[in-house]
């Protein structure tokens, strides 16, 4: 099975889209046959044993080959049926249907006693047949799903609000009640500067520093001298661990003039 996740999961991912294992047994099944199973794929984390298709227990990877290793297991287990293992070590398997959430899986496997926190879980389908999930799998959905969502987090810092170049740039003329360019043209024309702190190349718009900046009058400053207009627009990239701003000076055309030092917007591990 090994823990390849898919591609985009989130925060509504189910447990039945992760990947597991069709590894039922019967539970007259001896445990030569279990070891055979596990020796075949060193990727399953258990064996789900059934009765009459109930499920009457679970026996894990670790668990099976903890007792055969010892003293006098390999004559008690493996010419015996699986249930005499069942008897002695196997504790009530946690079984939680396939549209549950990662998210949930994760608390009800952690409610779980110390011995099989870390056993598999059975997911039950809806077609009323059983799959294993090695636990670390579900660890490591959870760990990607936080990782996207903390991503979504920095992509809604960074870039803000959903808006077309077209309605951007409706907003930014309404805001500086710009008229009169000699070249409109640089309304829509993407721009190149360096980070000062990283020295990143980071390309943009004036819609993407609408974008970014909900509050317009904290992304865009307007200044005038001597009945010119300047233009103060603040153009914000991933720098390292830190969201940036690059404060851009721009004349009454709105010809790039001048850089100033950038600021840090905020912080993320």
């Amino acid at each position: 099975m090994g823990h390849t996740l898919l591609n985009a999961l989130s925060i509504d991912t189910s447990i039945g889209e992760l990947p597991s294992l069709d590894s039922s047994i019967d539970v007259t099944t001896t445990g030569d046959s279990v070891s055979k199973i596990f020796q075949e794929n060193p990727a399953n984390p258990g064996v789900i044993i059934l009765e009459n298709n109930v499920i009457k227990g679970l026996i894990s990877r670790e668990v099976f080959f903890e007792k055969t290793g010892k003293r006098f297991g390999v004559e008690v287990f493996l010419g015996r049926p699986i249930s005499t293992m069942l008897d002695q070590y196997s504790s009530k398997p946690l079984v939680l249907a396939e549209k549950v959430p990662v998210s949930q899986a994760i608390h009800e496997a952690l409610k779980r006693d110390s011995r099989s926190i870390y056993d598999p879980i059975i997911v039950a389908k809806e077609d009323s047949s059983f799959r294993v999930l090695d636990i670390l799998t579900v660890f490591l959905a959870e760990n990607q799903i936080l990782l996207t969502m903390h991503n979504q987090h920095v992509f809604t810092v960074s870039n803000g609000i959903h808006l077309t170049d077209e309605e951007a740039i409706r907003r930014f003329v309404k805001f500086t009640k710009i008229t009169g360019l000699t070249n409109p043209a640089v309304l829509i024309n993407r721009n190149s500067i360096n980070c000062d702190c990283c020295g990143q190349r980071v390309d943009y718009t004036i819609a993407d520093v609408v974008r970014s900046h909900p509050q317009l009058n904290r992304g865009v400053e307007i200044t005038s001298k001597m009945g010119n207009k300047s233009y103060v627009l603040y153009v914000r990239h991933t720098c390292g661990k830190e969201i940036r701003e690059i404060p851009v000076l721009y004349d009454h055309e709105l010809q790039l003039r001048a850089l100033r030092p950038s600021r840090v917007v905020e912080n993320y591990v």
